[in-house]
Formats: structure tokens, sequence, C-alpha cells
């Protein structure tokens, strides 16, 4: 399209929203209908962009997370854990999946 994006961002919208989810859908397809771009944001729909006719839904960009995170470090064998356990007489670790 070669009109203005209009992005929006909505911090919940579910299906008792209170006719939030309405009222951005019809403000997306006025904004299709004069020509623009309409975004909306919304952080609970997945990793996936949709395309509708009202206009394209995105979720939030991801911060970037710092070094170190769990999903950074890798997972002991589970041997260790277990000799961890014994050790410490069952208390839970950060390795307990």
């Amino acid at each position: 399209m070669s009109g203005l994006r209009i992005v929006r961002r909505a911090n919940v919208v579910s299906g008792r929203s209170g006719g939030l989810r309405t009222a951005l859908r019809n403000l997306g397809e006025d904004y299709r209908a004069a020509g623009q771009d309409p975004v909306l944001v919304v952080p609970w729909r997945g990793d996936a962009t949709e395309r509708h006719p009202w206009g394209r839904v995105t979720p939030p960009p991801r911060p970037p997370e710092p070094a170190g995170t769990p999903r950074d470090l890798p997972h002991p064998p589970p041997h260790r854990v277990q000799a961890w356990r014994d050790l410490t007489g069952g208390c839970p670790t950060t390795f307990d999946r």
C-alpha cells in the first residue's frame, strides 16, 4: 500500500475485552478503506504475522536476551543432577525441569 502506516498496540484483546476487539477491527477496516496500511501489535498472538481484511496483526518485537539466560545454559547430564540431589538431601536445583 502507498498510504501511511498506522501502528496500533493493544495490551489485551480477548473474547471478553469489552468490544475492544470489534473497535480495533472496525478502525482497521476504515483505515484500509482510506488507503492506509493498518498494523495491530498484540502481545499474545504468537510469533507469526497474520494478514486480515482489517490489516496486519503482528506480535511485538522481542528484546534481546542477556547472555547466560537459562535458555543459553547447557543442561547437565542426568547423573550429575542425581548426584547433586544425593549430596544436598534432595534440595531442588535450577536444573529441575
